[in-house]
């Protein structure tokens, strides 16, 4: 299954979806995952939950019609008859102007408010008790950096609110329709892009406050998100800098589906930034946010 959620955040919009395929209710390996938000083009982006192979078929159909210049009206009638051929749902989200689209079981609803969804929703009830009660405990156990360029990093940004709750979520031992990774498309100015972060954990003293001491079971967890530096490309790497092990989510072809991994391990001696251009062509951006030994 799914969790997909949109949401709008002063003037940007911020997309966040799991990368977890599951096959008769069982999770497959992460490395058989997919980047759920494609960009189809630098003011329109396409999630979809149920079937990564019909969604990657119809994706690649509509770029074959329309190419990369398409009305708002072809965008939402296409995947509208898609849903309903497939049983596959779909967040459109849109600039210039701003509009989101939810596509549930072929019938089209433009979403009122601030957050749209689609997947599971147990996830989504999971994702919401996160994002709006304590169940999340106290920020501060998680530390989290991300690019200045396309967010603005400010104390208390309601966006770190957002992504905590649904890496929460994707944590989550009771959740089994939605995990793994997660990408975040976020609206920088009149394009779409994926963002690229890091964070990492404090550990907690006897009262269950968090700290940063030189040694301690959380020291040496990172874990860094890295994207392509230029828009229009679809494909999202996530990294553990301690095991030095990633995972590469990236298409063939611009446009489609980012469902083919490449998996890292530091063996052929590249950074992991060097390994992701390897592999697609394309320079990454890469943080890495850890304690300071």
């Amino acid at each position: 299954m799914t969790l997909v959620i949109s949401r709008t955040i002063g003037q940007q919009v911020f997309i966040l979806a799991d990368t977890r395929v599951s096959e008769h209710d069982v999770a497959l390996p992460r490395e058989r995952g997919v980047i759920k938000t494609t960009l189809l083009s630098p003011q329109a982006a396409i999630s979809f939950s149920n079937s990564p192979d019909l969604a990657s078929r119809d994706i690649r159909a509509f770029r074959q019609v329309f190419g990369g210049t398409f009305s708002y009206r072809e965008a939402v009638d296409y995947f509208a008859g898609s849903s309903r051929d497939t049983h596959n749902d779909y967040l459109l989200n849109f600039l210039e102007p701003p509009r989101t689209v939810e596509i549930k079981a072929g019938e089209v609803s433009k979403t009122v408010g601030r957050q749209s969804w689609i997947g599971d929703l147990d996830a989504f009830k999971r994702f919401r008790a996160y994002q709006t009660e304590a169940k999340l405990g106290p920020d501060l156990w998680e530390a989290m950096t991300w690019s200045a360029d396309l967010i603005p990093r400010i104390r208390t940004n309601p966006f770190t609110r957002l992504l905590r709750s649904f890496q929460h979520t994707l944590r989550d031992a009771d959740i089994l329709s939605a995990g793994d990774f997660s990408s975040v498309v976020v609206s920088a100015g009149a394009e779409f892009r994926f963002l690229y972060f890091g964070n990492f954990f404090f550990d907690q003293d006897a009262q269950g406050k968090p700290v940063q001491p030189l040694f301690g079971e959380n020291l040496d967890f990172k874990f860094s998100v890295a994207t392509p530096k230029i828009s229009g490309i679809n494909a999202c790497a996530f990294h553990y800098p301690h095991a030095d092990r990633g995972y590469l989510f990236y298409s063939l072809e611009p446009a489609l589906v980012a469902d083919q991994c490449a998996v890292y391990d530091g063996t052929d001696g590249k950074p992991f930034a060097e390994f992701c251009q390897s592999k697609t062509g394309v320079e990454f951006a890469y943080i890495e946010a850890g304690h300071t030994k």
